[in-house]
């Protein structure tokens, strides 16, 4: 069976919804409208293999825009809506989509921004214009269509450890066997109902709440998620979700809020994901949903995407402990030479399973070096414990993560060097208990020259996606470098820490 089989096969009907900013979308509409888009791709000239790129915010449309491509036998390419124009653009190219399937104000603008530049480039189709419905009839699977279950069913960017966004190639094989893992350990039912509080384009979103709620029956609460945690929790209370997943940084938020105003004794199930929640965010987490038991999950796009899990059943004041391997994976601590380290060492987290990535798109070098004897080497450091329990530590190389994000320093770096005044910069991330993290830049100043405050702000905001912006900026007169001259973002963030420099750094903005 494929993914796109769940939703579009009469014989798999479930009591599957989706309630976003529109109403509440029933399984067979759903079904419906997937058809339509599905002959309209046809229409259009997608043909089996090509890939469709599908830019939607939170909302059924999503979901339809998924499942319509993938039944016209395409592989979909997910891209965020917040990410920048010509971010989003330059993937485009890179992963030779044909055609472009949009919902939302953002989407729409950022695809006019896009087609102005590149005549004829892309095949742009928007659900407000109505082009997701040019079909005169539903899109009729032909019988002798047998449809291979190991092709790549999406392409999901991820800057893993090289700092580059790459486009990671996921079957519809891994995809399933991650949401089944995911059901044996979660074992959600027809009465649950998932609130999806962050970006549905990732994968985390996309196998462990979408896939596994309508393989389930669940309902699926798909809203804007950019709101404010007050109208977050007005919602939980209105619409008493049942399974709440979201990042650290989400969860400190609410939990910093007036939650006594509302009612959330309806989720009996909380998760964490994104980064792993230390200590005092679980306490936070656990005192504002006393209903609710909260566990720590962890996973990468890479993965398909989740590689361990805690159980309703764990000791779940194991406090940084990530859970054990769901099923179908296996972890092992690794050295730098790819030996495998005892149990209770640190090293880097290798991983295996049955929903591993088939590659990057387009890289085979890096694909490669990402796999040692069918093991994917992750770039986290972490170690195992007696109980086989995984402790995840931070990354092996300087990618910041931000919110669920993965950012590359060195992008934010050549952003704010354009910036005329800026000689050097460097960009890192600071742990922060109720951000999760901030990122910090350090500049050196042209010689007798002042950059532009506002022109500086405003260059970040406008070639930077929202998570990807600095939230402090400090003036200094050299970058902290080794005794062998090279650059350390460790010794950036050690000196940050401590408070003690061995140069002057002052804020930017003073």
């Amino acid at each position: 069976m494929r993914i796109e089989d769940w939703l579009l096969k009469s014989e798999n009907k479930t009591p599957f919804s989706i309630l976003d900013d529109n109403g509440l979308w029933s399984w067979d509409v759903l079904r419906q409208r997937a058809q339509l888009l599905a002959r309209s791709l046809k229409k259009v000239g997608v043909k089996s293999h090509d890939k469709v790129a599908v830019i939607c915010e939170n909302s059924a449309q999503f979901m339809i825009g998924i499942f319509g491509s993938l039944s016209a036998d395409a592989s979909v390419v997910l891209l965020d809506p917040q990410l920048p124009s010509s971010a989003v653009e330059e993937m485009l190219h890179g992963t030779d989509v044909h055609t472009v399937c949009t919902y939302g104000s953002r989407s729409s603008k950022m695809a006019e921004i896009i087609s102005s530049g590149q005549k004829d480039a892309f095949c742009f189709l928007h659900e407000e214009k109505g082009d997701w419905e040019q079909a005169d009839d539903f899109f009729q699977e032909s019988d002798e269509m047998c449809r291979n279950t190991n092709e790549t069913a999406f392409i999901m960017f991820s800057s893993g450890t090289s700092g580059k966004a790459n486009g990671v190639m996921l079957s519809h094989t891994g995809i399933l066997n991650n949401a089944n893992a995911i059901i044996e350990y979660m074992n959600p039912t027809v009465s649950d109902s998932f609130y999806i509080a962050k970006t549905m384009v990732h994968i985390s979103s996309l196998t462990g709440e979408l896939i596994v709620a309508l393989m389930c029956g669940s309902k699926v609460i798909a809203k804007n998620p950019v709101v404010s945690p007050q109208t977050t929790l007005r919602r939980i209370e209105l619409l008493k979700p049942t399974i709440f997943i979201a990042n650290p940084t989400l969860f400190n938020l609410l939990a910093d809020s007036d939650r006594g105003k509302y009612d959330l004794s309806s989720v009996r199930f909380l998760y964490t994901c994104g980064a792993p929640a230390g200590a005092e965010v679980l306490k936070r987490i656990a005192k504002a949903f006393r209903n609710a038991k909260v566990m720590n999950l962890y996973g990468l796009t890479e993965a398909g995407p989740r590689v361990t899990a805690q159980r309703d059943t764990d000791d779940l004041t194991k406090y940084g402990s990530t859970g054990r391997p769901i099923q179908g994976v296996e972890v092992r601590i690794c050295d730098e030479a790819g030996k495998e380290v005892a149990q209770g060492n640190t090293g880097e987290i290798y991983v295996k399973s049955n929903s591993l990535m088939q590659g990057y798109y387009n890289n085979s070098a890096l694909t490669a070096e990402r796999f040692s004897d069918g093991w994917l080497k992750t770039g986290d450091i972490g170690y195992v414990d007696k109980d086989n329990e995984v402790f995840v530590l931070g990354r092996k190389d300087d990618i910041i993560n931000r919110a669920g994000h993965n950012i590359d320093p060195r992008r934010i770096e050549q952003v704010v060097c354009k910036v005329p005044g800026i000689k050097d910069c460097l960009a890192f991330g600071i742990p922060d208990p109720k951000k999760n993290t901030i990122i910090i830049c350090l500049i050196i100043e042209e010689e007798k020259m002042h950059p532009d405050r506002q022109l500086l702000w405003e260059t970040c905001r406008k070639m930077l996606a929202p998570y990807e912006n600095p939230q402090v900026i400090l003036k200094c007169r050299d970058l902290p470098k080794t005794s062998g001259g090279k650059v350390s973002r460790k010794m950036a963030v050690a000196q940050y820490i401590k408070k003690t420099t061995n140069q002057e750094w002052r804020c930017f903005d003073e």
